[in-house]
C-alpha cells in the first residue's frame, strides 16, 4: 500500500497526484478512527447503564443482553483502534 503514496514519476502533477492520494487516505482513516471512538462511547453508554442497574437492582434481561453485546463489541472496536493506529503509524507516521 506504500506504493500509493510514491509519485510513479517526477513530474509536478504525478507528486501532487501522490500528495493528493495520501492526504485522502488520511482524511478517510481520520474519519474512522473517529466513527471508532463515537461507537465505543455508545458501548461504554450501555455498560454504565448496566452497572447502575445491578446496582440499583433493577437489571433486566434486555439490560443484561444490551451489556453483553457492548462488551464484545467494546472489545472489537478497541482491536480495530489498535490495528487502524499501527497502519496509521506505517503509512502516514501519525500516532492515534
Amino acid at each position: 500500500m506504500k506504493d500509493l503514496l510514491k509519485p510513479t514519476g517526477n513530474t509536478p502533477f504525478e507528486i501532487a497526484e501522490a500528495q493528493f492520494i495520501e492526504n485522502q487516505m488520511q482524511v478517510r482513516s481520520a474519519a474512522t478512527l473517529k466513527e471508532l471512538i463515537v461507537k465505543l462511547d455508545e458501548c461504554d453508554a450501555m455498560i454504565t447503564t448496566w452497572q447502575d442497574g445491578v446496582r440499583d437492582a433493577t437489571v433486566t434481561d434486555e439490560t443484561r443482553d444490551l451489556a453483553i453485546e457492548a462488551l464484545k463489541e467494546r472489545k472489537n472496536v478497541l482491536q480495530s483502534i489498535d490495528d487502524l493506529a499501527a497502519v496509521m503509524i506505517a503509512l502516514f507516521n501519525l500516532e492515534a
